[in-house]
């Protein structure tokens, strides 16, 4: 079930579904608590790496809260793609805890 301030993503995000993902930002505030929840996403198009970047960016302009439940398969990705660390402030776990 979603909430509001949660988004729960499929286990495959594919390019042509990135331009729905943009619409459907109207839907939410930039200036709250927004959940990206990726615990079941295995694979993800590079394009939506680019939508993750646009909504962190306008939620911290917005003083809001982006919080990302990630896979380790999407935390992979981030680390494969030199991203992690831009994306880690907004982790609920990272694989640093994982393998300490």
């Amino acid at each position: 079930m979603e909430h509001k301030n949660r988004w729960i993503f499929p286990q495959e995000i594919k390019f042509n579904e990135v331009p729905d993902f943009l619409e459907r930002l109207d839907e939410y505030e930039m200036g709250t608590r927004i959940v990206l929840d990726l615990r079941k996403t295995e694979t993800v198009h590079s394009s939506f790496i680019g939508f993750l970047i646009h909504l962190m960016e306008n939620t911290r302009k917005a003083r809001g809260e982006l919080f990302i439940l990630p896979s380790c398969s999407f935390e992979k990705v981030l680390l494969m793609m030199g991203l992690y660390e831009y994306f880690s402030p907004a982790m609920l776990t990272s694989l640093r805890k994982k393998t300490a």
